[in-house]
């Protein structure tokens, strides 16, 4: 891996705020006005800085930028001027350099060296940088300074001997960086412009129409362009994009329903971007045997996601650059598809069955989640059928094998043998958009003919995952995103399983057979 270390940035989040909050009263500038011995000047600091032969440039650069008037108002301003040695290389004339550098080393409020152990400065830019002591001087973001404590009628000089280029975070990164085109396109069209409701009245009373725009990337993922904030970013460049992206996209096929080409990009695109943002600085090798990305996607392999990487270390984070995402399908999109059979939110429907959450725990039976549903008939005659159906969101554009677990009567009873006798159907959308039902037959085959379907017998003795059908594939995917409600989520389901009691009420057969159900859970397993 090669390693290129922009800037130094390893400090405490909770320090940085900490002093953030410290640096920002009243009592801050007077602890510096107090305890400061030097002389003042009867100058603003544009002034000072400007009757400084050696400052000859960076004056350039607060004249360019326009922020000599900034420097001359009566504010409390602290600057850190590199000195014309150090600015030797810089273009004076770039306005847009000029106001980058200008506001890198410029923070509100005094900083005399007074007190000064190790201490993190905000910029008018907020970057947050160290101001700190070492043995026989003081450093400004690593560069030794020259000249300190010089007063001005509006704040403190220091001037500095070396010039750090501006350090982006990673939103800056993202937006100011060759070679990430299209992870860029693809991030500013996630911002949105909408109308600021709070902004927009006042007392209640319209006002004016004051819009606000936020971006689904900073507010669903990750504050990437937040200074108080550290992140690690696994960021593909255009040609790792453009590989994965066809990749995914074949899971993500829409109906023309369900918005068709456009749906599959928008989709496709969500799907990667979930696994690129992680809490926190990662160093490899990874010492985490787990990680979860901000898109909750765990990671059981971590050091194969960071291979072939680059890393730049940002002012909010590091960044690790990529040729290629190792991300493996069944990693984060193409995962199996668990069904909580207890859960009832996903618009579980019950025909003649009394249901009940019952627990596993101490039983010694291994249980998903440690809880599972049982069903009890609640049938009324003869002909009543027993029957529950799961519905199962987010499926992709691809085959799945597709089990019902079921737990034993033992679990409850350890003389209770019998086992179950039952029968499946699915409900799906085929290639047409047409609501389909199929039966599962004695081959474990989707038929459409009801005479098709068989009755099948479960194992009594153990925890059975049984194989209602395999390799059912879908030709679209039915991942949900949009929806505010649970019932806004459950009308856009578009596939259930369908597991019914065969047993008849009958007392002969009932000996042999259980018309009470226990089941653990419906699992879809990708078959790639």
């Amino acid at each position: 891996m090669k390693y290129k270390c922009l800037k130094r940035f390893a400090l405490l989040v909770s320090v940085i705020a900490a002093l953030i909050v410290t640096s920002c009263t009243e009592e801050w500038n007077k602890h510096y006005s107090e305890d400061f011995s030097g002389t003042k000047s009867n100058l603003n600091l544009y002034e000072l800085i400007k009757s400084k032969e050696n400052l000859n440039s960076f004056t350039k650069l607060l004249e360019v930028s326009g922020y000599d008037s900034l420097l001359a108002e009566d504010q409390s301003f602290t600057v850190f001027a590199p000195d014309n040695n150090a600015l030797k290389n810089i273009d004076l004339n770039d306005k847009v350099l000029a106001t980058e550098i200008v506001m890198n080393y410029t923070a509100r409020y005094a900083y005399s060296t007074s007190g000064i152990e190790n201490s993190i400065i905000p910029m008018l830019n907020k970057k947050l940088l160290p101001f700190e002591r070492n043995a026989s001087n003081f450093k400004f973001n690593q560069i030794e300074i020259g000249e300190s404590d010089l007063a001005a009628q509006n704040g403190i000089l220091h001037i500095i001997k070396g010039y750090e280029p501006y350090n982006y975070n990673i939103w800056e990164y993202i937006y100011h960086t060759e070679g990430f085109d299209s992870l860029r396109t693809y991030v500013s069209s996630l911002s949105v412009e909408e109308l600021d409701v709070n902004a927009s009245y006042k007392n209640g009373v319209f006002v004016d129409s004051i819009f606000k725009t936020e971006n689904k990337l900073l507010t669903d993922l990750a504050l990437i362009n937040a200074e108080d904030s550290i992140y690690t970013a696994l960021l593909p460049n255009n040609e790792a994009w453009t590989e994965i992206l066809n990749r995914v996209k074949s899971y993500y096929i829409m109906s023309d329903a369900d918005g068709g080409v456009a749906k599959q990009n928008e989709v496709s695109k969500w799907a990667i971007i979930r696994n690129l943002f992680f809490r926190g600085k990662i160093d490899l090798p990874v010492s985490e045997k787990v990680l979860t990305s901000t898109g909750r996607v765990k990671f059981y392999n971590p050091d194969a996601l960071f291979q072939d990487v680059e890393a730049y270390e940002l002012s909010n984070g590091i960044v690790y650059t990529a040729g290629q995402l190792h991300i493996e399908d069944t990693a984060s999109w193409a995962k199996p598809i668990i069904i909580e059979a207890e859960n009832a939110s996903m618009g579980r429907m019950l025909s003649n069955f009394s249901p009940q959450t019952l627990s596993s725990l101490g039983t010694g039976f291994d249980v998903s989640g440690k809880y599972y549903l049982g069903l009890n008939d609640a049938s009324l005659n003869s002909l009543a059928k027993l029957h529950v159906t799961f519905p199962v969101p987010n499926v992709l554009s691809t085959k799945y094998n597709i089990y019902c677990i079921f737990v034993p009567r033992i679990i409850l009873d350890e003389n209770d043998e019998r086992p179950y006798k039952v029968k499946f159907s699915l409900n799906y959308y085929d290639a047409e958009g047409k609501k389909q039902t199929g039966y599962i037959d004695a081959d474990k085959n989707v038929q459409s003919a009801a005479s098709a379907q068989a009755t099948f017998i479960t194992d009594p003795t153990k925890i059975d995952k049984f194989l209602i059908t395999e390799n059912f594939e879908f030709p679209h995917s039915n991942v949900v995103f949009d929806y505010e409600t649970t019932a806004e989520f459950v009308q856009q389901i578009r596939f259930s399983v369908k597991v019914e009691n065969d047993t008849k009420k009958t007392t002969a057969e009932q000996r042999s057979y259980s018309r009470d159900l226990l089941i653990d859970c419906i699992i879809l397993e990708p078959v790639l």
